[in-house]
């Protein structure tokens, strides 16, 4: 089947012109196991392939949308190389968009894309009519961003007039600076705001042209032990109610196929449940993976790993509380009320 492009598809004018304007460009980088783009679960063959256990299994084809690799989501290539997604009937094929969630809601809006996780943008979508829901919730679906200063800067405050680097348009670090921003009474134009999805945070802070970034572990963590700056304000401690992250799937995925979306879901949890009981396995996976100092990698585990829930539970206050700070920020129209069930499908809440 010839691959088509994400720049051709159709979604209605209004949506299209408010994405792009977010987005720019919307091809995916190369899937992290050799998928293509263009072939969604829905439409897509089976194919026959071994389970662990030696037995053909056939398996469906799901496109699923995650941001770049980080610690939070190399746990699901580690799955998908231990046959943990095959097992389960499942060939997942990772569509990875380093620029951000604007850049993967184009694709998600096009139908190029089955499942996904990534922030803020599935909600802002949700809101402008792309027809996905929430099926469970990601292992780090809290806000992690920080604002990370030079040291020369000891607060908010001390930022008027200069520049501070942050993701793309719409993404939810750009998001973050904002509310941070507004929390400190603080003007947008009182400051510089250059919007960079997908750079190295901790190359331009370093680089000394800038004062501060919106990041996130473990960059944070990698930036202070190198006394190249420090943490001035978190996001979270100014969005109140809010769950960041999102594991969604279409609604025709939804409709047509619901024995798949809830084999993605329940080998997601899986893959939770190996990686804790397999912690070295996974800190040398994943700093192998990101190119990041074994040390580095285990401090973030250490802290973080025993917290993730293998049930997926999604935060029912903090989705509504997301939509209510996206209104505050403009991210989404001040007349979208939703009911929880507009946001997210209970029926695949793993028991």
């Amino acid at each position: 089947m010839r691959k088509r492009s994400l720049r051709s598809f159709m979604i209605p004018i209004i949506l299209m012109g408010t994405l792009l304007t977010a987005c720019g460009a919307v091809k995916p980088a190369d899937t992290a196991n050799g998928g293509s783009a263009g072939l969604t679960a829905a439409h897509a063959g089976a194919s026959e392939s071994p389970n662990p256990s030696g037995e053909p299994k056939e398996r469906t084809k799901v496109h699923f949308a995650l941001l770049g690799a980080s610690v939070t989501n190399v746990h699901v290539e580690l799955a998908i190389e231990k046959g943990i997604f095959a097992k389960n009937g499942i060939e997942l094929k990772i569509e990875n968009f380093q620029t951000g969630g604007p850049e993967a809601l184009a694709a998600v809006a096009g139908g190029d894309i089955d499942m996904g996780i990534f922030g803020s943008p599935v909600l802002v979508g949700i809101s402008k009519g792309v027809p996905i829901k929430d099926v469970a919730a990601p292992v780090a679906k809290e806000v992690d961003f920080q604002l990370v200063a030079t040291n020369d800067i000891k607060s908010v405050q001390d930022l008027k007039g200069k520049t501070i680097v942050t993701g793309a348009a719409g993404s939810g670090p750009h998001t973050a600076i904002r509310k941070i921003l507004a929390a400190n009474n603080i003007k947008e134009s009182e400051v510089k705001i250059v919007n960079s999805g997908g750079a190295d945070m901790r190359m331009i802070l370093e680089s000394g042209k800038v004062s501060a970034v919106v990041t996130s572990e473990p960059t944070v963590s990698q930036i202070e032990l190198e006394g190249k700056g420090h943490t001035i304000a978190k996001a979270a401690d100014v969005y109140g109610k809010y769950q960041h992250s999102h594991f969604f799937a279409s609604a025709k995925l939804i409709k047509d196929r619901p024995d798949v979306v809830r084999n993605v879901i329940k080998s997601y949890s899986e893959a939770v449940t190996y990686v804790k009981q397999h912690p070295d396995e996974l800190i040398d996976y994943a700093a192998k993976k990101l190119g990041l100092d074994r040390d580095l990698v285990k401090n973030y585990y250490d802290k973080n790993l025993p917290a993730w829930d293998e049930k997926l539970r999604a935060d029912v206050d903090g989705l509504l509380g997301a939509v209510e700070l996206l209104k505050e920020t403009g991210d989404i129209d001040p007349n979208f009320n939703p009911t929880i069930d507009q946001l997210y499908d209970a029926s695949f809440e793993l028991k």
